[in-house]
This record gives structure tokens, sequence and C-alpha cells, in this order.
């Protein structure tokens, strides 16, 4: 898949490419109206319920909740890596063609005839024809994937393992968290790690209220159904925020990022939606406004230090990775922050939002 963003007028011969937070602020406006109307929410992947969008960055848009005497609350969507980046490079052809009819909208007279240039930043660029953005790989700032662990024939050593000896699976369209046994008789341990960018997005002024984090689950299995068949999220910090090593398997946190109440037992999971995870105020702390949100799901018996039992037999959620095509599976975190409580922090708040584009 060819790339787009890379201009004529840097090089005789070699165009360079322009940064993707550039494009998407330099693009604000075209983005916020494409999102505010039903074919864009259609083109761009955005669910049609989300409230008014009032930022659009590569891995999250940002919608007006409510506004209230001396208090404006927000709803932010965050995505792994460049999501919303590479639902337009799948969808270049049809995201041209809509530009267009914002751009006729500015400028009748002007777009009466057919349209030959790619979309543009400024007047005078022009990117190469035919050339379609941005990366393909998601982990250009985040990453999501999971570290698989089986040489074990203890709990002990397998759980308390240093270094994952499947090493780690970054680049996937599935995401996995599991304990098991294998039938050699070595116990499998699988944690999964989902990487959030929130810096600029949630102004530090701001207030998180609540947040949900979701995974999209296409298949479970509960093989052993005891009291600790759930999955928990936690936290992580692996040695990279945009790569996973197989070293990583060691720096999964056991503090639940929610009520014990929110562990969703494997058994009542439902396969093909979105499983929620409410967090509560240990997770809220954990969202970071100046740099990367790091949340990581563990299996109940790997979270508890309670060895697995049973032969040949794991209980295991799969889910959908940042890797899955378009936005409406992948892992996300949804963030309802608000400004403060005087009207000075409300256009404070307001402000920031908008000239971080």
């Amino acid at each position: 898949m060819p790339k787009i963003f890379e201009r004529q007028f840097e090089g005789k011969y070699q165009p360079k490419r322009i940064d993707e937070d550039l494009w998407f602020k330099q693009q604000q406006k075209m983005l916020l109206w494409m999102a505010n109307t039903d074919y864009g929410r259609d083109l761009l992947c955005i669910n049609k319920r989300f409230p008014k969008i009032i930022g659009f960055r590569k891995n999250c848009v940002t919608g007006l909740l409510d506004i209230k005497k001396y208090r404006v609350q927000y709803v932010s969507d965050f995505r792994v890596g460049s999501k919303w980046a590479n639902v337009i490079r799948y969808r270049w052809k049809e995201f041209q063609e809509y530009a267009q009819v914002y751009y006729a909208q500015l400028n009748p007279l002007q777009f009466r005839m057919p349209i030959f240039n790619p979309v543009a930043p400024v007047p005078g660029f022009a990117y190469v024809v035919d050339t379609v953005y941005p990366d393909a790989n998601p982990e250009t700032t985040t990453v999501d994937g999971y570290l698989r662990n089986t040489s074990s024939s203890t709990w002990a050593t397998c759980r308390g393992a240093s270094s994952a000896d499947n090493g780690a699976t970054d680049d996937s369209v599935t995401y996995l968290t599991r304990v098991g046994i294998l039938g050699s008789g070595n116990f499998d341990i699988i944690r999964g790690m989902t990487l959030f960018d929130a810096a600029d997005e949630i102004p530090d002024t701001n207030n998180i209220d609540s947040a949900i984090y979701s995974l999209y689950v296409n298949s479970v299995l509960d093989e052993d159904n005891d009291s600790e068949a759930f999955i928990g999220v936690v936290t992580c910090t692996p040695a990279s925020n945009t790569g996973m090593v197989a070293d990583d398997f060691d720096q999964f946190t056991t503090t639940e990022q929610h009520a014990t109440g929110q562990r969703k037992d494997i058994t009542n999971i439902t396969t093909g939606v979105y499983t929620d995870w409410t967090l509560d105020a240990t997770g809220l702390g954990n969202i970071s406004k100046t740099g990367i949100t790091k949340f990581a799901t563990r299996e109940g018996h790997d979270i508890l230090d309670i060895p697995f039992v049973g032969s040949n037999a794991n209980n295991q959620i799969s889910a959908s990775a940042a890797d899955t095509a378009g936005t409406s599976q992948d892992p996300k975190l949804e963030v309802t922050h608000s400004a403060g409580t005087t009207i000075k922090d409300i256009i404070r708040s307001f402000g920031v939002i908008v000239r971080k584009r």
C-alpha cells in the first residue's frame, strides 16, 4: 500500500513525509466538518451516537458532552497507535472525494471544474499524486499485544518468569489473555497490554470524571470454571511504548484498576461485542494527561497467584487488536473529563483543546 503526506517540493527526487500530527492539525477544520456528518462518520468509522466532535487526532476523537454552569464536560475516545490515520489511509480515494465536497462549499466557483490535486494543507502545496498515508503499522506512538510463557512445569516458575519464552506478539489482529496447562504438563500464561496516548488531548487542568476500558472479544474458553476464571485490568511498564519484548513479561502489576465487581467472569463474557471495564479511582489515577497510559489484562489465577488446575485446558479470551481494520473492534479507552469550576477554567480548557489541533 503506498503512502501519502509526501510532498513534491522537498528535493528533486526525494520527497519528505509530512508528520502525522502536523497533518491532522492542518486538516482540522475539514476533519471536524466530516466527522460531524452522517456520511463522514461512516467514512471515518466513528460511532454515530458519539456527541458533537470538537477535536480529531490520529488516535483520538473528542466530543462535547455537556455544558452546565461553570462546567463543560468532554468525552475522548482513545485508540492504540495511529488508528484514524490508518482509516484515512485505507479509504484515501473516498476521503479525497468527500474533501472536494468540503472545498466546494467554501468556494463553489473554484470547484466547478474536476479536482486533480489531492488534499493539501495550504495553498501552493500538493502531495504526490496517487500516494496514500499513513504508515500501515499502528505502533507509531503506542503499542498493543501479548506475551506468552509456556516452558515451566511449575506454576511459580511460569508465573514469576522474568521473560516470556514464547516472546512478544505486537503485530497481530488478535489480542490474547490466558492461563492454562498444556498437554506436556507445562503451564501456559499469556498477558496482554494496550497503551494509549492521552497527552495533549486532556488539558492538565481538567478533571478526569470517569473512564471505560474496552476490548472487543471474539472468543472465550473457561475450562475450569472456578471463581478465579475472570479477566481483570491492571497496569504495565514495558521497556518501550512502541514495541514489546520478551523481557516485558514481568512488567505487569497485580493491582486491579477497577472494583472487584468489574472483574469479568469468562463464562459470562458475550462474544462479538465490546466487554467494558469501568475504572475506579485507582484506574482514573493511572490515566496520564502528559504521557502514555499503560493498561493491561491478566486472568484471575495470574492476578491472584492461585495455581491453575487442569489437564490440557485453559481459561482465555481472544479479542481484536489495534491491527484490526477500521475502528469498530480495536481496544479503546473512553475518558470523560471536564473543565474546572470557574468560567476562567472553562475558557482555558476549551482554548487548549482547540489550539492543540
